[in-house]
C-alpha cells in the first residue's frame, strides 16, 4: 500500500475520470467521519462550459498536484528512507509557541506508507531521532526539537 495524498475538508478527488473517460487511478480511505457529494459526468461538463473560471481553477490545481507528485517521485528515487522521513516530518510540522510540531502525528505505518518504506525501518529511525534529542512526543504530537542531521 502506498499513500499518495492526504486531503482535508472542502477538497475534491476523483476528478480525472470526469475529464478523460478512464477509470479512477486510486482508492480513497477516510480517517474520520466524512460527507461527500458525487457529481455526474454530464453535470460536471455542463458546469465547466457555463463557468470557465472553474475550469481555469481546476487546471491550476491539477498542475499543482502534478508538481507535488513529481517532487514525491524525485524524493523516492533520489533519497534514502531517512531523507524521505525527515522531509515528510518537516512538511507536516507547523510552528506552535516557537516550536515545530506535527499535530496528531501519523502512525508509523502511515508514515511508512507515505514514504515507501517498512514500518520497522521508520520505527528504528524515529527511535534514533528520539535518542538523539531531535524529536520528542507530547501527547499525540511529535515535536521537532532541532534540525535533523543531514545523514543517518
Amino acid at each position: 500500500e502506498a499513500t499518495v495524498n492526504y486531503q482535508g475538508a472542502g477538497e475534491y478527488f476523483g476528478e480525472l475520470p470526469l475529464i478523460d473517460d478512464h477509470e479512477r487511478s486510486a482508492s480513497v480511505v477516510t480517517v474520520e467521519k466524512s460527507r461527500f457529494a458525487i457529481i455526474p459526468k454530464k453535470a460536471f461538463a455542463d458546469v465547466l462550459h457555463k463557468n470557465p473560471d472553474i475550469l481555469v481553477h481546476l487546471i491550476k490545481d491539477l498542475a499543482n498536484r502534478v508538481r507535488a507528485l513529481t517532487s514525491e517521485v524525485k524524493t523516492l528515487a533520489l533519497s534514502d528512507v531517512y531523507g524521505r522521513l525527515c522531509k515528510l516530518l518537516t512538511s507536516l510540522a507547523t510552528e506552535r509557541e516557537g516550536r515545530l510540531m506535527v499535530e496528531n502525528s501519523p502512525t508509523q505505518q502511515d508514515i511508512a506508507n507515505r514514504i515507501g518504506a517498512s514500518r520497522e525501518m521508520v520505527c528504528r529511525i524515529l527511535k534514533d531521532l528520539g535518542t538523539g534529542g531531535y524529536i520528542s512526543r507530547e501527547h499525540k504530537h511529535l515535536v521537532i526539537n532541532k534540525q535533523f542531521p543531514k545523514h543517518y
